[in-house]
């Protein structure tokens, strides 16, 4: 997942990380704690991540 390391935007460093730590099992309630964001903000990353890629 080159956009968690490389990306310029820190936006979209946020979004690969919350992808990261799902793929290492981390619940939602877990990925929002960390990352300072509403549980709802990644339900919405992870949804527009199934529908684009």
């Amino acid at each position: 997942m080159e956009a968690y390391v490389h990306a310029e935007k820190p936006a979209l460093r946020r979004r690969a990380h919350a992808i990261v730590l799902s793929h290492k099992r981390y619940s939602i309630n877990q990925i929002s704690d960390i990352l300072a964001v509403t549980r709802e903000t990644v339900s919405l990353w992870f949804d527009a991540w199934e529908a684009d890629g």
